[in-house]
């Protein structure tokens, strides 16, 4: 199965800006799009990769979009 990885921005949310609008239109794709924390107290790379931890096994292949802070993570 095809796969789509979204990774939103800062004090973001997978539905935010334009992210909600994009998977609906990735028909035929499974998507992930974890929320990962917010808050500057909470937006450091150890936590986004905790929250990207379960899906690891999925992330091998899949397409990764991301917006504003979730850009530079990969």
């Amino acid at each position: 199965m095809k796969r789509a990885t979204i990774i939103h921005g800062s004090n973001g949310s997978p539905k935010g800006n334009w992210l909600g609008w994009l998977a609906e239109k990735l028909e035929g794709y499974e998507i992930i799009a974890p929320q990962f924390p917010i808050g500057k107290e909470h937006q450091f790379l150890k936590n986004w990769l905790a929250t990207l931890e379960p899906f690891k096994e999925k992330l091998n292949g899949s397409i990764i979009i991301g917006h504003s802070l979730g850009f530079p993570l990969y």
